[in-house]
């Protein structure tokens, strides 16, 4: 577990803590701040941690472990084991304090935004695996972010014209986006489970 622990690249999870907790200060502390302008410097958090997220997974020991009994899947999910659990405490940390201030009418209920931020960083764990199979273990962290950015430039704008980023928290269009999240987080656990298989397949055969 210790080894795991040093080698997991921690400088980009935390070096997104600063521009997360930034964007929800600048959003949330406007003249005339509401839950809309609050949701979506939620919004961008989630998108910054999900960036951090990226490079949970590069392993800088892939060499020298590529053959030993522990599959790839089992590796990588040690590592998300370790960093998502904090990640998830600071983005309710996040949260608590955006939705702080708000008149009773607006709020911002805990579940639908934490199901969005563990969306993207399914993306994220999702492009990294992905990436990680055409490239190295040690550089998956960039498909990853990249995997992040497509998708939340995608939520912006689709389905149609009606973003699910532009539906405002607490009414029926937002209410009705939850399975769109649902559907994405599912899509980017199968894709980050059959990457992981089917990397630890190719390996064993070379």
């Amino acid at each position: 577990m210790r080894p795991t622990i040093r080698t997991i690249r921690w400088g980009g999870l935390i070096g997104s803590v600063v521009p997360a907790t930034f964007v929800v200060w600048h959003f949330h502390s406007q003249t005339y701040a509401d839950a809309g302008s609050s949701a979506f410097g939620l919004r961008l958090a989630a998108v910054t941690i999900g960036l951090g997220l990226a490079f949970v997974l590069d392993d800088p020991t892939e060499e020298s472990l590529g053959y030993t009994p522990i599959s790839v899947l089992t590796r990588r999910l040690v590592r998300i084991v370790l960093t998502l659990p904090p990640t998830i405490l600071f983005w309710l940390l996040l949260r608590g304090y955006a939705s702080g201030g708000l008149i009773e009418e607006q709020t911002l209920p805990a579940w639908p935004f934490l199901l969005e931020a563990l969306a993207l960083g399914g993306v994220a764990f999702a492009g990294a695996g992905m990436a990680a199979r055409l490239v190295s273990d040690r550089l998956g962290g960039l498909g990853g972010a990249g995997a992040v950015i497509i998708v939340a430039f995608a939520v912006a704008l689709l389905p149609w014209a009606n973003g699910l980023w532009t539906r405002t928290p607490g009414t029926k269009p937002s209410d009705a986006s939850v399975m769109w999240w649902w559907a994405i987080l599912g899509a980017a656990v199968l894709t980050f489970w059959r990457s992981s298989v089917v990397t630890g397949i190719f390996r064993l055969r070379r």
